[in-house]
Formats: C-alpha cells, structure tokens, sequence
C-alpha cells in the first residue's frame, strides 16, 4: 500500500499588529522571508493544508483567507497570514483547514498551579524549567530569518517542549497539565489524520512544540508516510 503523505512544518510564531509603529518593515520582512518558504513547499503541490488555528474560530479563518486572497490584510496578522494561506492560494486551494482546540486560560491556570508546586516543592527541577524557560526565550529574540529557524536541525526536545515535560513533573498538578496538552495535541492529530486520508499529500504548519508529538501520533497509525520539514524545505 502506498502511504499518504503528511509534511508537518513547525512555525514560529508570529503576530503583528497594523497599529504598531514597526508593522511596515515587519511586514515587508515577513512577506520577503515567507515567499522562499511558500515557493519551496508548492513544488510539493500539496492537496490539503491544515494550521493550529482553534476551530471555534474558523469563520474567521474563512474570513481572514478571503481578505488575504483579495490582497487585503486583517488587522492583527499572525505566521498563517503569511505562509499557510497564500500558499494555499497560490495552489488554487479553496480552503485552509483549523485543526485546534486551545483551551489556553485552562492550560495557564494548571501551567501556574504546576509551577508552583514545583518551586515549593523541588527546587533543583523548578531551577531547571526555569533554565529551560530562559532558554525559550532567548531563541525567540534570536535575528534569524523564518526560513532559518524552519530548516534548522535539533537533536532532542527544543526549550518549550522541556519547559512542559518538567512541569508534568509536578506530581497531581503536573499531571493535570499534562494532560490538557496531551489532549490538545491529540485533538489536532485527530483532525490531520481524519481529513488527510482524504488526500495524498498533506501540509500542516502548527506551533514547533507540537510537532514530535503530532510526527509521533500519526506515524504509529501506519496510514501515513511522514517527512521532515526541513527535506522539503532544504
């Protein structure tokens, strides 16, 4: 049997705003950056594009991919409005798919309760999240292009992917934010999986701590053949 194809991209993130007094350069850097990337992948000709965008929101996702189509920008613009939906675009695809359910302020209420059980009660793993939380942080002011931060290379889990196993550390409060971020991750598996086996060749652009979860789930079907970002986009 001739596996499906599934490309997962891991995409920083990104959010611009028009009333910002930087958005000008911002945007005319994001759009000359994103051009290479959308450039390489449609060589690809994938069928099917999905991104973590919540699916309670996906009017305005169908909205947003209009105006993006019309040459018109939304107000507030995230990595979706400038790689995912002209690629789509340019495919002749008529739709972008949501696969997320973010259930965030419940994610952050049990990220909190995490961490504070673990300052009170395991100093020496606290210290070390909070390492990893620096290290977060420091690779997202990194000046480096989207193209380069999408075709650089890891061995082993990238800071914010530390950042939530040593939290679900936490003992009963850990384990309960682990297992919302299990779920959330499940839930968007689910949805690739259940619209990609209508298609051969898949693309999702989701959060880059999603995707060794997602590459993991989605292989162990046996359905599909998965590949690298970076092999599509070298």
């Amino acid at each position: 049997m001739t596996l499906k194809e599934i490309y997962i991209v891991g995409t920083p993130h990104i959010r611009l705003d028009q009333g910002s007094d930087t958005f000008k350069e911002s945007y005319e850097k994001y759009i000359e950056e994103s051009s290479i990337i959308i450039q390489k992948i449609a060589h690809y000709s994938p069928d099917l594009i999905t991104i973590e965008w919540d699916m309670r929101e996906s009017l305005r996702l169908k909205k947003e991919f209009k105006q993006i189509i019309n040459q018109q920008l939304p107000h507030l613009l995230n990595e979706h409005h400038f790689i995912a939906m002209p690629l789509a675009h340019r495919l002749g695809l008529s739709e972008v798919l949501p696969i997320d359910f973010n259930q965030m302020q419940t994610r952050k209420i049990r990220a909190s309760f995490a961490d504070e059980y673990l300052e009170n009660a395991d100093e020496k793993l606290y210290q070390y999240m909070n390492n990893a939380k620096n290290e977060h942080q420091l690779s997202k002011n990194q000046p480096t292009t989207l193209y380069e931060k999408l075709t650089e290379h890891k061995e082993g889990p990238i800071p914010l992917e530390q950042v939530f196993a040593i939290r679900s550390l936490a003992d009963s409060p850990g384990i309960a934010f682990a297992l919302e971020w299990s779920e959330r991750n499940h839930i968007m598996a689910t949805n690739i999986i259940k619209a990609a086996l209508n298609h051969e060749r898949t693309i999702v652009f989701t959060g880059m701590s999603h995707v060794r979860f997602l590459e993991f789930i989605i292989e162990s079907t046996g359905l599909f053949k998965v590949i690298p970002s970076q092999d599509i986009l070298k």
